[in-house]
């Protein structure tokens, strides 16, 4: 019997969560950050920073993907001069790109129980 190819998963919806902490703002991505998505994350970081926001944390936790272009926008908005950028590292195929591309030391990575959310 010849197998037969997996049937494709359904995509899970692309959103950014945005929320203010004092004098940062915590953005949380959730689902794939690829080709079709990554505008939208790096539109969210425009606005902020032209706001005046000058310490952003992306929560990485809620992606299920990232692919190259998600990986090229923070490795080019962390050397912004303009804006202060943390990382809440991923889980699974999202922590292992940052492993396998061999840039993690090029990033600020912070504990996520360091972040106080109001709530």
């Amino acid at each position: 019997m010849p197998l037969q190819p997996a049937p494709p998963q359904p995509r899970t919806p692309f959103n950014v969560e945005v929320e203010p902490d004092r004098d940062r703002v915590i953005l949380i991505p959730e689902g794939e950050l690829d080709l079709a998505t990554v505008d939208r994350l790096g539109a969210a970081i425009d606005g902020l920073v032209d706001a005046g926001f000058e310490t952003l944390v992306l929560d990485l936790r809620r992606l299920t993907f990232m692919d190259s272009t998600g990986l090229c926008l923070i490795l080019r908005q962390s050397r912004r001069s303009d804006v202060d950028i943390h990382l809440i590292d991923g889980v699974g195929v999202v922590a292992r790109l940052f492993d396998v591309c061999g840039v993690r030391d090029r990033l600020t990575f912070t504990n996520p129980r360091a972040l106080r959310r109001r709530g």
